[in-house]
């Protein structure tokens, strides 16, 4: 029997590898796909820019060379994180960010959808807590993820009865590259001097307790290999308790207790400065 094929993005490190190696480890094909692929036994590294039209048009054509036009199961998990107030955030900035985090897994799921019909397949985004509730200093990356999380669910629907399985992944705080990698505004004027200080000092409480990318791979390999899985899945203690949160509260209770949490752990003020 051929091993079932799933195709990765962001595979450099963090969530994507850690993934790469879980599905290899449970005996399916790998399609390890980067910018700047690696060498690792028990993958075919490939190279993949999701926002590159030629590199999508060229994994069409390895699919159906190499693989019988068949995927088995497609994990859009690339991107990165830019921070930084909205005020100071330039047209550049909300670009890329959409551009990278939005358009460019959308554009790839569109192009694959016939390969993941062959295989009866499912597509897999990873999003993230983010992506059902914002936070100070975060408003490019909260906007890229809501967005990710519309565009899946609307997929979600519109699959029906082609025998394509669509799942949302959102981790809370992971242990990997990806708050290294996350682009931030290094000069910031008043009133944000001091908040930025703050919010880089936070980064660094939250990732001492980051749980381990293996946790978030493990999900992802299991709703992969699962006949029936949720659409969302919250992974990790600090996302499921905002989940809970979510949930449970009225919307006004949570923004006023979201908005409390900001001022304590970014040290806002309470009212405006007279």
């Amino acid at each position: 029997m051929t091993p079932r094929l799933v195709l990765i993005t962001g595979t450099s490190g963090g969530i994507g590898k850690a993934t790469a190696l879980a599905f290899a480890a449970a005996g399916w094909q790998v399609l390890a796909a980067s910018r700047q692929p690696a060498t690792t036994a028990g993958l075919r590294h490939i190279q993949l820019d999701p926002a590159s039209a030629a590199d999508r048009a060229a994994l069409v054509e390895l699919l159906a060379r190499d693989y019988g036009g068949r995927l088995d199961c497609l994990v859009n998990n690339a991107g990165y994180a830019q921070s930084g107030p909205v005020e100071l955030l330039d047209e550049a900035a909300w670009r890329s960010q959409l551009e990278t985090n939005v358009i460019a897994p959308a554009l790839l799921t569109a192009a694959l959808l016939p390969a993941l019909r062959q295989g009866r397949g499912c597509v897999i985004n990873v999003s993230s807590v983010l992506g059902r509730t914002s936070y100070a200093w975060q408003g490019a990356y909260c906007a890229a993820k809501f967005g990710m999380e519309g565009w899946t669910e609307s997929l979600m629907l519109e699959t029906q009865g082609q025998g394509i399985r669509v799942h949302l992944i959102e981790p809370g705080t992971t242990r990997s590259e990806f708050g290294a990698n996350m682009l931030q505004i290094r000069q910031a004027p008043a009133p944000y001097t001091a908040t930025a200080l703050r919010f880089a000092q936070l980064r660094q409480r939250l990732a001492g307790r980051a749980q381990p990318s293996e946790k978030v791979a493990r999900a992802i390999v299991r709703t992969a290999q699962a006949r029936r899985a949720p659409f969302r899945q919250l992974v990790g203690t600090d996302a499921r308790l905002a989940g809970l949160l979510l949930a449970c509260l009225p919307s006004s209770l949570y923004i006023a207790l979201n908005r409390l949490l900001a001022r304590k752990l970014l040290h806002l003020p309470a009212k405006e400065q007279s």
